[in-house]
């Protein structure tokens, strides 16, 4: 496992100059952010300075974050494969996306058709990505606590029986720790569901209520997230996906290198 970050968390920067800030505090595995590319992942200009910059300063991207969602329509599959060709683009393996946020159940046949509200979408956009090299990843939702139904893709369960109704080998899952803790799951469970299906993390800090917060701030238990990702053999990056909330810079950068030494101590364990 490598330690990395969004580069969301310095979202009010140009892409280039948050690259830049990143790569000088000693970052340089990133996410890349939906916010710092542009809606649907259309700029190419962004697209071009982004791949110029992480040449310069010798950054990865390993996973791109994007802002759409599956769904039934050409709509929702021509929104998926922009960002996987920002994904190539940018010679980053992942790109993230999301089941329908309008998928609701509260039975089985309704979790069925919610399934079947995604499958085709993701089937296509995974057929689009394989021979770019991309695979394409699902984050888990967050539920709803206060909702009276279920919200599909919140647990891996679903996620899980979505990539095998879809039949595609390049489709895999993202954990965001945030979203888990929201949705009152276990992190060991959720996370032992994935196998070797977890191809990407979001890592933050929630209580339950409040969400993407930096490490450590709040109560989830990191080292034991660690553990159950060690335990399935879990090698890819602990994206930071969280927000600086209007902090001062040299705030932030003083609290990125604290998170970075516990988890490297973490790590080494």
């Amino acid at each position: 496992m490598k330690l990395g970050i969004d580069t969301a968390l310095f979202g009010d920067l140009s892409l280039t100059k948050a690259l830049e800030h990143l790569a000088g505090l000693g970052w340089r595995d990133v996410q890349l952010s939906a916010g710092h590319v542009g809606a649907g992942g259309e700029s190419r200009d962004a697209v071009t300075a982004a791949r110029r910059a992480c040449a310069r300063l010798g950054v990865t991207v390993w996973q791109v974050h994007s802002d759409a969602d599956l769904g039934d329509g050409a709509e929702h599959v021509a929104a998926n494969t922009r960002w996987v060709d920002c994904a190539k683009a940018l010679g980053a393996p992942c790109v993230i996306t999301h089941a329908n946020g309008d998928a609701d159940y509260n039975d089985e046949p309704q979790r069925r058709r919610c399934l079947d509200l995604n499958r085709a979408c993701l089937a296509e956009v995974a057929a689009y990505a394989d021979p770019l090299g991309v695979r394409v990843v699902l984050e888990n939702r967050l539920e709803r606590p206060w909702a009276t139904c279920r919200r599909f893709g919140a647990r891996m369960s679903d996620l899980l029986d979505l990539i095998d109704a879809a039949g595609r080998d390049n489709v895999g899952l993202c954990l965001d720790t945030s979203h888990t803790r929201v949705s009152r799951l276990s992190f060991a469970d959720e996370i032992a569901a994935c196998g070797a299906k977890l191809l990407a993390t979001q890592i933050s800090d929630s209580d339950g209520d409040r969400q993407h917060e930096m490490p450590f701030a709040l109560d989830i238990d990191f080292g034991g997230v660690v553990s159950a990702l060690k335990r399935i053999g879990y090698t890819g990056l602990l994206a930071l996906d969280c927000s600086a909330r209007g902090a001062p810079v040299a705030a932030v950068d003083a609290r990125l290198a604290s998170v970075r030494d516990r988890f490297a101590a973490l790590l080494e364990e």
